[in-house]
């Protein structure tokens, strides 16, 4: 039988856990409790769900890479002044490579080997790529 906690007193560890990215099925194991009273209690709470982060193109990434890749977009931005090459709009927040990372995967984090665009520009590009994935990954940017 799983065992019943007190909310007031371990409600807010769980929260903390949750917000720091914990899975609620990771907490329901420290806890010894089920899933379900996990998300139950985050309901009491008013915890709100987090935001699934969705990467539209491009290969899965584990979390250290994410996070590599986080690192080296904000040296990207930076480094161009979040200002588009081709068209001087601002902001751009479209990390193209020059050489495609499939072909050339070592290039993948070269300063040399990437351009800051604005969508648009990132769009033509890539005519090849349907514009519905644009327009989803430009509506997730606006969030």
């Amino acid at each position: 039988m799983r065992k019943k906690i007190n909310l007031k007193r371990s409600g807010s560890k769980i929260k903390r856990l949750y917000k720091k990215g914990m899975p609620r099925q990771k907490i329901a194991e420290i806890y010894k409790i089920s899933y379900g009273t996990i998300r139950k209690y985050l309901k009491e709470l008013k915890v709100k769900k987090r935001a699934k982060k969705i990467r539209i193109t491009g290969r899965k990434r584990s979390q250290e890479e994410e996070r590599k890749w986080q690192e080296f977009r904000q040296k990207v931005l930076k480094k161009f002044n979040n200002t588009c090459i081709l068209c001087s709009r601002n902001p751009a927040r479209e990390v193209h490579h020059i050489k495609k990372v499939s072909d050339y995967p070592e290039l993948e984090y070269d300063l040399n080997n990437v351009q800051l665009l604005c969508l648009e520009c990132h769009r033509k590009q890539h005519p090849e790529l349907s514009s519905y994935l644009f327009k989803f990954r430009y509506w997730m940017w606006r969030k």
